[in-house]
Parts: structure tokens; sequence; C-alpha cells
């Protein structure tokens, strides 16, 4: 897809697309902006006094990611755009920062303010967190079945419970 297309499908012309975007890796940077914010809200409770402790804050984290994942359209905005910022090494930072935010959000909201576990320690289960809602949002949108797909993030949830409460996912 080009500035052109774009343009075309958005009603306006390629000079109003140039002009506050400046090229196609303007553009999806933006998109990439835009679906961090989005997601950014999973990041944040509202009060603290809602936020749950322990397991039920992993439980609660586990279904809004979930939820998430069953949102067909933000799946399939990412997907429009992430082979093009894929191919594009002007993309890999925005791209990398992407990754490298959503890991940290994953591994704060799993490691929560209990204190029983450090974000840090957890920041490798927050990056596979992230690759675990990409993986099963795109396998959502191409028609496997939704009763496997919460299967397999109840798996995801006792996995976390296990890992965040010092075992390893093999036990």
């Amino acid at each position: 897809m080009n500035l052109r297309t774009v343009a075309a499908e958005a009603g306006e012309v390629k000079p109003t697309i140039a002009y506050y975007f400046g090229n196609k890796a303007g553009l999806v940077a933006m998109i990439v902006k835009s679906l961090m914010s989005e997601r950014e809200s999973l990041g944040k409770e509202r009060g603290a006094e809602t936020i749950p402790v322990g397991d039920a804050r992993v439980i609660a984290y586990v279904d809004k990611l979930r939820r998430l994942s069953m949102q067909e359209g933000t799946t399939l905005e990412f997907l429009e755009i992430l082979p093009w910022a894929a191919r594009h090494d002007e993309m890999s930072g925005a791209m990398q920062s992407l990754y490298s935010w959503a890991g940290e959000v994953n591994a704060s909201n799993l490691a929560g303010a209990d204190g029983e576990t450090s974000a840090a320690a957890l920041l490798p289960c927050g990056v596979l967190t992230a690759a675990v809602l990409d993986g099963l949002a795109i396998q959502k949108v191409v028609g496997v079945d939704e009763d496997l797909l919460n299967r397999a993030w109840d798996e995801w949830c006792n996995v976390l419970l296990q890992v965040r409460s010092g075992g390893s996912a093999d036990e």
C-alpha cells in the first residue's frame, strides 16, 4: 500500500497525508504509537483500592489480555502494518519500542504491588506474554475455535501463576 492508496481510502489527497506524516514510515510510526496508547490502558487501573494483588492480579490481567485478543479490528489494524514495518529498517526502532514497552507493561502488571516478585524478574514472562497475545489474537482472526483459544489463555495464566510463585513452567 502506498500513500496514494492510503489517501484515497481516507478520502484525502496524497499531499495532505504527506503533510501530516511525511512519508509512509511516518504514517506507520503514528499507527504504532496509536496502538501503544490503546494497549496502554491495560497497564492502568483506576483507584489503587481496585487493583488486585497476588494471584488475583495475574488472573485479572490475563483476562484483560484475553478480551483484547478477541478484538478482531485491533488485530487486523496491527497486521496491516506489521509486514511493512518488519521489512523497513526505518521502522525497526518503533517496533522495538512497541515490543519493549509491551514486555515491560506486562511484567509490571504481573508483578503487582505486593512485592512478592519484581517486574525485572518477570520481564521474560512479560515478553512472552506479548507474543502470546499477538499469536492468539492472530489465531482468533483466522478462525481458530474461541473455546480452544480461551483454554490456551487459561493455560498461559497457569504458567504465569506458577512462575510468579517461584516455580517453573516445567513443574
